[in-house]
């Protein structure tokens, strides 16, 4: 009995004596990876980690979770739960967190080399337009031959780097700036390698390939090593002309690619005539462009002869014309492009016409000047067309007289009328018309009454 209590109390002693040597409690925690097919590791914990895993952790406590090349943090509490402010990274909610993911797109273009992504965590030897699962808010490595480089993507999935010299990042797309390089061995007749790492191996002769600019890049002749960088916009190869590996000169050069420029002639035009020779025009080729965002040169050509600019002040006849335009971006032209330009005249003759009178009295036959023609211009014919005529309800044409002083028409109407008939009324119409038929016009009435008012009931005076 006196033994057993003994036992008892050793016990409580032991499990009093863990209580106060265990401060924390173990709980589990889940990391979910989600889609991200990487590798991930909690630092004081043993291997490394891959998909969806269950943690057991010491709680309170603040860890730290490695993903890729980046460190993160996050927190548990006493009673399990998670926190941490790596928000952009991953959720922490209850005992578990999971992996805020977004789909990133590498396309090489015409690199045919391989590229690794995030080396320590199995996204290597990718090669080609790939679409790869990453977490946001860290760095991510991508290495490209021998050299190492740095993106950043956010929460919302848009990429960012300060590697502008190799490759652009624009929303989720990252994009190599690839210059084609020729590499020519000279009398070197052995195989060499270039970028081992990433299969450009076993290369013989005279060689042109695509390859990542900004970074250093390793030629292996199996005899020596050497290293050279390509630097972009414009091309050109660090050290200049090439490199001497293992006894033997490589000369490297840049293959100078042009896409041919694409000429716009811009929109068709209708343009009043403004003169006898035509009309200015303002040609417009700025909707031009070159692959290549070269410098263009413009040459137009149509009924002017030739012009050069881009936007050229041309004289251009009436009619319908074809105006051809070829752009050239310092190595070739362009196929050519053409837009039509309708130079027309539209505009009547200008005037001035003056009725000096609209009542002729006393009815004495005389002649009088009734009305006169004068400025007549057309901005396009010299010597438009006049026309006046003139009818009446009485007499004959021997009752008007036209006359013309230099650029005076003068209209004479004679104070007339039946005496046993109504009031005369001379009705003058005058047209003014250009060479392309446009036509001004006016009317005027003059009367001749037939009394001053005087008999009013309708007979006759005595």
């Amino acid at each position: 009995m006196k033994f057993t209590k003994h036992l008892k109390n050793v016990f409580c002693g032991l499990v009093l004596s863990i209580f106060l040597a265990s401060p924390a409690w173990a709980t589990i925690i889940t990391i979910d990876p989600v889609d991200y097919l990487g590798q991930w590791i909690i630092q004081g914990q043993t291997g490394i980690n891959k998909g969806k895993q269950a943690v057991d952790l010491a709680a309170p406590g603040n860890y730290t979770l490695d993903i890729g090349n980046s460190r993160t943090q996050f927190q548990v509490d006493a009673s399990g739960n998670t926190s941490t402010t790596f928000t952009d990274t991953y959720t922490a909610s209850g005992n578990t967190i999971t992996f805020l993911n977004t789909p990133v797109i590498f396309d090489p273009v015409g690199y045919a080399g391989l590229y690794d992504l995030e080396a320590s965590n199995s996204f290597t030897g990718l090669s080609g337009l790939q679409t790869v699962t990453l977490v946001p808010g860290l760095f991510v490595t991508l290495d490209i031959g021998n050299s190492r480089t740095q993106f950043q993507v956010d929460a919302s999935g848009n990429t960012s780097t300060t590697f502008t010299d190799t490759y652009t990042a624009s929303g989720n797309t990252i994009t190599f700036l690839n210059e084609t390089i020729e590499i020519d061995p000279g009398a070197f007749a052995g195989f060499y390698d270039l970028e081992s790492a990433n299969q450009r191996i076993n290369l013989t002769g005279l060689q042109t390939l695509e390859l990542v600019p900004g970074l250093s890049i390793t030629l292996d002749s199996g005899g020596g090593r050497g290293n050279f960088g390509i630097l972009a916009s414009p091309c050109s190869i660090n050290p200049p002309g090439g490199i001497t590996v293992g006894g033997t000169f490589f000369g490297i050069s840049c293959v100078v690619s042009n896409n041919p420029p694409v000429a716009d002639a811009g929109p068709e035009q209708i343009v009043e005539q403004q003169g006898p020779t035509g009309s200015s025009v303002v040609l417009n080729g700025s909707a031009s462009s070159d692959p290549d965002d070269d410098s263009l040169s413009f040459n137009w050509t149509g009924p002017f002869g030739t012009a050069t600019g881009e936007f050229p002040n041309v004289t251009i006849p009436a009619g319908i014309h074809i105006i051809t335009l070829v752009v050239n971006d310092g190595i070739v032209d362009s196929d050519p492009d053409s837009v039509q330009i309708l130079v027309q005249d539209t505009t009547s003759p200008a005037f001035t016409f003056n009725q000096l009178v609209s009542k002729l009295w006393p009815p004495n036959k005389k002649m009088v000047l009734s009305a006169t023609l004068s400025d007549v211009s057309d901005a396009v014919t010299v010597n438009p067309v006049v026309n006046i005529s003139i009818t009446s309800n009485q007499g004959s044409s021997a009752d008007w007289n036209i006359t013309q002083s230099g650029g005076t028409w003068n209209t004479e109407l004679r104070a007339d009328r039946l005496g046993n008939d109504t009031e005369r009324v001379y009705d003058i119409s005058v047209s003014v018309t250009d060479d392309a038929g446009n036509v001004g016009t006016t009317t005027a009435t003059v009367k001749v009454p037939h009394d001053q008012g005087q008999n009013k009931g309708g007979g006759k005076k005595k």
